[in-house]
C-alpha cells in the first residue's frame, strides 16, 4: 500500500503538538502523569530524528523526508548532544518499560559480568525534573532544522507544522522566543 508522506507528518506534528500541551501543564501542575506525558512525546520525537537499527516499515521517521546527507546531520546532532542521547533511552528503561533498572539498589550494583556492567552504565537513571527546561527548546531546534533541511516537497508542510507548534508555545506565554536559552516552562 502506497502512503502519503505528506499526511504522515500530522503525527509529527501531533507528538509536538502534545509535548506543548505538556510542557504548559507542566508549567502550571508539576505531576507524574504531566511529567509521563511530556517524556512519551520527547521520546517519540527523538526517535523520529534517531538513527535507529531496527526501523520497520511502517515507522514514519526523518529518513522519509530528508536526504541521506540531512538525515546523517540529525543523527549527528542527537548523538552529540549527550542529555538528548541518553533521554531517549532513560524514558524507555525509567518510565516506558518495567525492568530491574528501575530500582535504586539494582541500578548502583556492581556486577562482575562485563555486559551487564556496561548496561547498568548506559540505565543511569536521569532527574527529569532538572532536564525538562532543556528538553523543548533542542526539539523545536530540530524540527526548525528539518524545516531547512528537508527535500523540496516537504519543505512547505513541515514550515507550516512549525509555525503552528511554535505559536502555540509562544500564545501559551511560554518563552519560546530563542531555540538556544532560556526555559520554556
Amino acid at each position: 500500500m502506497k502512503v502519503n508522506k505528506q499526511e504522515l507528518l500530522k503525527h509529527l506534528e501531533y507528538e509536538y503538538k502534545l509535548l506543548a500541551e505538556a510542557a504548559i501543564a507542566w508549567d502550571k501542575e508539576r505531576s507524574a502523569i504531566v511529567q509521563d506525558s511530556l517524556l512519551l512525546h520527547t521520546r517519540n520525537i527523538l526517535l523520529f530524528f534517531s538513527e535507529t537499527k531496527n526501523l520497520r516499515d511502517t515507522d514514519i521517521h526523518v529518513s522519509m523526508y530528508c536526504t541521506n546527507e540531512s538525515v546523517k546531520y540529525f543523527y549527528c546532532k542527537i548523538n552529540n548532544d549527550q542529555m538528548l542521547k541518553d533521554l531517549a533511552q532513560g524514558i524507555s528503561v525509567h518510565v516506558l518499560h518495567l525492568t530491574y533498572w528501575r530500582d535504586p539498589i539494582y541500578r548502583n550494583t556492581v556486577d562482575e559480568d562485563p555486559q551487564i556492567e556496561a548496561l547498568r552504565k548506559q540505565s543511569k537513571r536521569p532527574i527529569f525534573d532538572n532536564i525538562n527546561h532543556e528538553i523543548c527548546p533542542k526539539l523545536l531546534r530540530l524540527l526548525k532544522d528539518l524545516m531547512n533541511k528537508s527535500k523540496p516537497e516537504y519543505e512547505y508542510k513541515i514550515k507550516e507544522m512549525h509555525d503552528k507548534i511554535h505559536k502555540s508555545f509562544n500564545t501559551a506565554n511560554i518563552k519560546a522566543k530563542s531555540y538556544n536559552r532560556g526555559c520554556l516552562f
